[in-house]
């Protein structure tokens, strides 16, 4: 007998979903019977439906759905509020080599949908601006993401919530961590590249290199840092009880000036379901950069292709921040939105108290010096300070824009 899991995501302000029945045919004959109460003050509300092998981490394309009278329904799916019921052939989308013991279905609900693709601030008019415009596209303009996009703008691409697994056992190498089924109940928009140091100039004034001699200067060249000139040191250890940042950091500033205060670091969880873009397939990078000190000499952001959600260098180039304290391990118990821990686990007694400072985990590291491999689920921790002893290997950090609803 066949078993589905099933999740939802309910609660987007407006739109609540409730009483969501996930349920396969019997006998099995491919189809699989979706129902749930829509509550929602609009009359047209978006619908998504998202599935998962949660044995490999792999997502299907869920397009071949029907109404209960089974007229064929093409996304983007619209309903109106009271009880819904959808259809779907799983066997005609999933096809074959799949079990649903493992399968594990969504239905989200939400006016994210409405949203345009792409959040772009306009940052030219540098630290001295009173503020910073915030413009919306629904696709990439003509001529591409040029250099204005990478010095005097920072575009921010929208990423969907949905349900994934976290960690290494979505690929057969480096596959001796734990993994966990993460779902994201809220969308998020993401810097589509690294914050380069022209950018970091715009909003802080200046570029001041901070770790490592081997970073190329230039305007294009990814901005490294400590998370507590991106937060505020007094910031980083209080997290995750507050999403407070330091007075004069660049998140404070960028906040600020554009009157939302959504801008953040990514989580360890939002920046690899980012980063693996809804697949497995995608999530290996193999690339030779020249090397110095056991470190990669960095390129300018957006030099190669993007991943399928529009996003640059998630796998090469620098390492990135993420805002979560240390876990050296996930555990194996699903979770939604998690933040981390809230103390730093992994040194020894003492050490952060006498240090004053908390370790990070870094994503995207090089893999083995011999490969020149790069994974999304690749995690380093090291301490977030310029007195540690890995002082010259000083991360970049991309940016996300939260959204509640």
């Amino acid at each position: 007998m066949f078993v589905l899991s099933m999740f939802s995501l309910a609660g987007y302000g407006a739109v609540a979903l409730s009483n969501v029945k996930i349920k396969q045919r019997y006998p099995w004959n491919g189809k699989v019977d979706i129902s749930f109460n829509l509550a929602s003050t609009r009359s047209n509300n978006a619908i998504r439906v998202s599935a998962i092998d949660t044995s490999t981490g792999k997502s299907f394309n869920v397009s071949t759905l029907y109404d209960e009278n089974g007229n064929a329904i093409v996304a983007p799916i619209k309903m109106s509020p009271g009880t819904c019921r959808i259809v779907w052939d799983a066997d005609t989308d999933v096809q074959s080599g799949y079990s649903t013991d493992s399968l594990a279905v969504t239905v989200t609900a939400g006016k994210f949908y409405d949203y345009p693709l792409y959040c772009v601030v306009d940052i030219s008019g540098g630290p001295t601006a009173a503020n910073y415009p915030i413009t919306y596209l629904d696709a990439v303009p003509e001529g591409g993401w040029t250099d204005e996009y990478k010095t005097d703008k920072i575009v921010l691409r929208l990423i969907y919530p949905g349900v994934f697994v976290q960690g290494p056992n979505a690929i057969g190498w480096m596959a001796d961590g734990s993994y966990r089924t993460v779902t994201l109940t809220k969308p998020f928009y993401m810097a589509i590249f690294e914050i380069t140091q022209g950018q970091w100039k715009n909003i802080m004034g200046s570029y001041e290199p901070v770790g490592s001699t081997v970073l190329p200067v230039g305007d294009l060249y990814p901005q490294k840092v400590w998370l507590n000139d991106v937060r505020g040191k007094n910031a980083n250890l209080s997290w995750p009880t507050s999403r407070v940042v330091d007075s004069g950091s660049f998140l404070y500033n960028l906040r600020i000036k554009t009157n939302m205060g959504g801008f953040e670091v990514p989580t360890e969880a939002q920046w690899e379901y980012a980063c693996r873009a809804g697949s497995v397939d995608n999530t290996i990078y193999w690339k030779e950069y020249p090397m110095r000190f056991d470190e990669i000499i960095p390129t300018t952001v957006g030099a190669e292709a993007p991943n399928a959600w529009g996003l640059y260098d998630m796998l090469g180039n620098v390492a990135e921040w993420t805002v979560d304290k240390c876990a050296t391990s996930y555990g194996s118990d699903p979770v939604i939105d998690p933040l981390g821990p809230s103390h730093v686990e992994g040194i020894g007694s003492g050490m952060e108290d006498r240090l004053g400072i908390i370790m990070r985990c870094l994503r995207g590291r090089k893999g083995d010096t011999s490969g020149g491999g790069f994974a999304a689920h690749f995690r380093s921790m090291w301490y977030d300070s310029p007195d540690s002893s890995i002082a010259e290997l000083a991360a970049g950090v991309r940016v996300i824009l939260q959204l509640e609803n």
